[in-house]
């Protein structure tokens, strides 16, 4: 008798120890989401981390990812790795198998993530996984819109403004709505590299474009004179147009 009742208090020890190290993850993760709230990154990073060593967690790693996705990037470098590393944190997560709806957080993550390296097509894949499960309506709203921008910048001009469209039937009052309504019809890309209130400067800018391989033409843009090359079809091939021409203009900008 005394073996058993020794044996069910170890039993009941070792399920008091689990339940502490999921209550210690939990509260670690709640922290790091208040110190993400507050754009407190680097303590966001340091929680997670501390609920990572306790037992694994997908939580933990989404936190880590968001902290890494969002904090202040210096440099290119810094930003590339970042980047990296809430690519990897995301995955992470997801092969815990998490559950909705931070199955469909971590996906609008990769979705981010390909979104500004310019991946267009696992953007959009990635934002079609998430949308419809997202728990928050601005984060929504927001993959809807970039689902369409993906869509524009793939070429697929006709599913991006059923995609424009749909973003501003159900969010009316969204700001959101105002930019999806501004690309729709938009059926190509442009590379201004800059607007001047003076002809003479806007000429002289459109022959030096066009030496260095983009033909422009002048627009009148607000009272200025816009120097503007394309329409071309893709996004991709607007920034190969600007890259032709950014050691002359470093400001040039693509449109819509």
């Amino acid at each position: 008798m005394r073996y058993v009742m020794c044996g069910m208090m170890v039993m009941l020890l070792m399920a008091g120890g689990c339940i502490s190290d999921q209550q210690k993850i939990s509260d670690k993760i709640e922290d790091g989401e208040v110190a993400l709230g507050g754009e407190r990154y680097d303590v966001a990073m340091s929680d997670a981390d501390d609920a990572l060593h306790i037992g694994q967690s997908a939580q933990a790693y989404y936190l880590r990812g968001r902290a890494e996705e969002s904090r202040p990037k210096p440099d290119d470098q810094i930003a590339a790795a970042d980047l990296s590393s809430a690519q990897a944190d995301y995955q992470s997560a997801l092969g815990l198998h998490p559950g909705q709806p931070l199955e469909a957080r971590c996906h609008a993550g990769l979705a981010n993530i390909a979104f500004v390296q310019n991946d267009y097509s696992t953007a959009l894949y990635q934002y079609t996984l998430a949308v419809d499960n997202l728990d928050r309506p601005d984060w929504r709203a927001l993959s809807l819109y970039r689902m369409g921008e993906c869509q524009q910048r793939l070429g697929h001009f006709e599913d991006a403004d059923r995609t424009f469209a749909l973003v501003c039937q159900e969010y009316p009052t969204d700001d959101i709505a105002a930019k999806a309504q501004a690309r729709e019809m938009v059926h190509g890309f442009y590379v201004q590299i800059g607007a001047f209130a003076q002809p003479a400067d806007a000429t002289a800018a459109m022959r030096s474009a066009k030496n260095a391989g983009l033909d422009c033409q002048l627009i009148a843009d607000q009272g200025m004179i816009a120097v503007r090359g394309g329409p071309f079809s893709t996004y991709t091939d607007a920034l190969h147009a600007r890259a032709a021409v950014a050691a002359q203009f470093p400001d040039a900008v693509i449109g819509p």
